[in-house]
């Protein structure tokens, strides 16, 4: 079996999809598929570079295809797209009718969509959020959805990251025939961390990103009414001094620290001594269907865990099981659930305990199985069935 997974950007960044999408393809060929990533081509880069800072060992099966392509950067206003897609569009004829394509970017997905006949490969779109539910600005809403509408229609098969978000696409487009099944998201083996006494841990912990939607501020607000902790963000991007300044008004800079973008080696190392670890999105149409990589390094980690309450989230976080839940938005809610946790270290030894036997279930491993056992079926065996619930 042979997978084109084409991506429309340069992977040198520590973003959570550039994460997801090569640990993903080496997990695919770890399990014997051979792997085509194309992506943009880094100048100076090669297959070794990219998968060195990843902290990925090279594996014979997994080959990395690089295409020119022109970004936004500080000479150029915008991307251009139409050279990616031209050379990817000339790379996938002369292996037409040889495997499978899967693809997570709507745009592309779009295009190689519109020309798939010259490819005579099924193209499976693996979905994280509906784009179209995000924006408010009708003209980019009603072309968005006609794209997804699009992409629904005529992929031969959908790849979701939770339930939640493969109802409402089907809720929405319709999805009778389609052959859908839900992946979740995963974790890297080397997240499995030895045991520590979670009271013996020092520090509360937030890895991710800092968008609005990740609820950073309301744990920052949090942390004014829980006067003996400290905490540590991990995580960069463009709202990193606006938080800083919110610290800094609260007048907790003593005790919120900021370490921008680490690399996953130094994740690890924080979360040895996190002693809770927090998941605070608030409502919105993108984190409704979110599948966070940090739950499950969160849970693979042996970190109790504190989570807002919402469908993606809650899918893998049971309340009581293996995390305490709130509402999302609900700061007190939070600083609630965060006290329960911190006054009673037995009960939060106990999650964390659930947690991590619980992730040994959403390794990349087995996520690449789900994918491979879910492509043969559709694909190889025709009159396998094809809505997967």
């Amino acid at each position: 079996m042979t997978i084109f997974y084409p991506v429309p950007e340069r992977l040198n960044g520590t973003q959570a999809r550039f994460i997801q999408i090569v640990n993903t393809v080496c997990a695919l060929s770890n399990q014997g598929v051979n792997i085509k990533l194309i992506s943009g081509k880094i100048p100076g880069f090669n297959q070794t570079d990219v998968l060195k800072s990843f902290s990925i060992t090279p594996n014979d099966t997994l080959e990395f295809v690089f295409l020119p392509i022109i970004r936004k950067s500080r000479f150029l206003s915008v991307s251009i797209s139409a050279i990616f897609y031209l050379a990817l569009a000339i790379y996938l004829y002369r292996y037409k009718g040889s495997g499978v394509i899967i693809v997570r970017h709507p745009k592309l997905a779009g295009f190689l969509l519109t020309f798939k006949g010259l490819f005579k490969m099924p193209i499976v779109f693996e979905a994280h959020e509906i784009f179209h539910l995000s924006t408010e600005k009708a003209s980019v809403k009603t072309a968005l959805k006609r794209l997804e509408k699009k992409i629904y229609t005529k992929s031969d098969a959908l790849i979701t990251i939770s339930d939640k978000l493969r109802d409402d696409i089907d809720s929405i487009f319709g999805l009778t025939g389609k052959a859908c099944h839900t992946v979740p998201d995963a974790v890297r083996d080397d997240f499995f961390l030895s045991e520590t006494v979670v009271a013996k841990r020092t520090f509360l912990f937030y890895s991710g990103s800092l968008y609005k939607w990740k609820g950073i501020d309301l744990l920052i607000e949090a942390m004014r009414y829980l006067p003996d902790e400290t905490l540590v963000i991990a995580g960069g991007g463009g709202r990193l001094d606006e938080l800083k300044q919110l610290v800094k008004h609260l007048g907790l800079s003593e005790r919120v620290t900021f370490t921008g973008h680490l690399p996953h080696n130094k994740i690890t190392e924080l979360l040895k001594d996190a002693k809770l670890s927090f998941i605070p999105n608030i409502q919105s149409e993108i984190s409704k269907y979110t599948s966070p990589l940090k739950m499950f390094e969160y849970m693979a980690a042996g970190v109790p865990i504190v989570a807002a309450n919402l469908p993606g989230i809650s899918e893998v976080l049971q309340h009581g099981q293996n995390a305490l839940l709130f509402t999302p938005g609900d700061v007190e809610g939070l600083v609630r659930q965060t006290k329960t946790l911190l006054n009673d270290m037995a009960l939060a030894a106990e999650l964390a305990k659930n947690a991590k036997e619980f992730a040994r279930s959403y390794t990349y491993e087995k996520r690449a199985e789900r994918i491979i056992d879910f492509i043969k079926r559709i694909f190889y065996n025709r009159n396998s069935i094809t809505q997967n619930r």
